[in-house]
C-alpha cells in the first residue's frame, strides 16, 4: 500500500490493523495524532522523511521486516513502548522535539539512531537488546538523556555504540537498586570497545548512586538509634556505613566526575 507524500489534516487511527505487505508512508505529514497501536507490519514499513505534528503512537506494534523512520520529525512524543522489532530499525537523522518512548521495547536486530537530535529524554526502561544499537553522531540538548533503567543485553551480539567520551555521559538510571546489572553490562560494553572514558562515566554514576543509597540507609538508621537505648551492634554497623559513605564521597571527589582512572583503580568494574 502506498500512502507516500500524503497529508493527514485530522487524527488518523490504524490501531489493531495488520498490514500484510510493504507499507509506504514516506514523506507524509500527520497534522494531528497518528495511532498505530497494536499494528502488525508484516512487510517493510517506510515512514522515512515523515513529519508528526501530533503524538505518534506505535505502542505494542510489531515490525516483522525493516522499519525505516530515517529523517522523520516528531513535534510531540514518539511512543514505541512495548514494540517488537524483528528486523532492522532505522531512526537515524531524525529530530525529536519531545520524548522518544521505547520502554519495554525488544530489538531482535540492529537499531540505528545515528545522527538524530533529541531535545527531551529517550526512555528505554526495561528494553531488551539482542543486537547492536548505534547512538553515534547524536545531538542531545541539556535536558536530554537516555534512561536505560532495567535494560537487558539478551545475547552475545548485543552491543551499544556511540561517540567516545560522549555516549557514557548521556546514559542514565535513576537509582542503583535493580540496575546494577545494567551498569555492569554497559561498563563492560565500553571497556571491550576500549572506550575507557565512557566506562569510567558509568562507573562514576554507579558509585554516586551507591553513595545516595548508603546515605538513605544512614539517615534511617540514625533515627532508629535515637529511639533505642541498648544498641551497640547497631551503632557499630552505623559507624561502618558512615565510614564507607565518607570514603566513597572522597573517592568520587578525587575521580573528577569519573574522568580520572583513580575511580577505576578504586572500585573496578564489579
Amino acid at each position: 500500500m502506498d500512502f507516500s507524500g500524503s497529508s493527514f489534516s485530522q487524527s488518523v487511527d490504524f490501531s489493531n490493523t495488520t498490514f500484510g505487505r510493504d507499507i509506504n508512508f514516506s514523506g507524509d505529514t500527520f497534522f494531528d495524532q497518528a495511532g498505530f497501536t497494536q499494528v502488525e507490519f508484516k512487510g517493510m514499513a517506510d515512514f522515512s522523511r515523515s513529519t508528526f505534528y501530533g503524538k505518534g503512537n506505535f505502542s505494542q506494534a510489531e515490525f516483522v521486516q525493516l522499519a525505516n523512520f530515517t529523517g522523520s520529525q516528531w513535534l510531540e512524543d514518539a511512543d514505541f513502548s512495548q514494540v517488537i522489532w524483528r528486523d532492522r530499525t532505522l531512526l537515524s537523522k531524525s529530530r525529536f522535539t519531545q520524548s522518544l518512548l521505547l520502554n519495554e521495547a525488544t530489538w531482535e536486530k540492529s537499531i540505528s539512531l545515528r545522527g538524530s537530535q533529541f531535545q527531551q529524554p529517550i526512555l528505554m526502561r526495561d528494553a531488551s537488546l539482542l543486537d547492536q544499537m548505534d547512538l553515534s553522531n547524536t545531538r542531545f540538548s541539556a535536558n536530554a538523556y537516555v534512561n536505560v533503567a532495567g535494560m537487558t543485553f539478551d545475547s552475545d551480539e548485543a552491543k551499544l555504540f556511540g561517540d567516545a567520551g560522549h555516549v557514557g555521559k548521556i546514559l542514565s538510571v535513576p537509582r542503583l537498586e535493580g540496575n546494577e546489572d545494567v551498569l555492569r553490562n554497559l561498563v563492560r560494553n565500553f571497556r571491550e570497545q576500549e572506550q575507557i572514558p565512557d566506562g569510567n562515566s558509568l562507573d562514576y554514576l554507579r558509585e554516586r548512586l551507591r553513595r545516595e543509597q548508603l546515605w538513605g540507609r544512614l539517615v534511617g538508621s540514625f533515627f532508629q538509634l535515637m529511639n533505642r537505648q541498648d544498641t551497640p551492634v547497631r551503632s557499630r554497623h552505623w559507624l561502618i556505613d558512615a565510614l564507607h559513605w565518607a570514603g566513597l564521597s572522597l573517592l568520587l571527589l578525587l575521580s573528577a566526575d569519573g574522568t580520572s582512572f583513580g575511580l577505576v583503580f578504586g572500585v573496578g568494574i564489579g
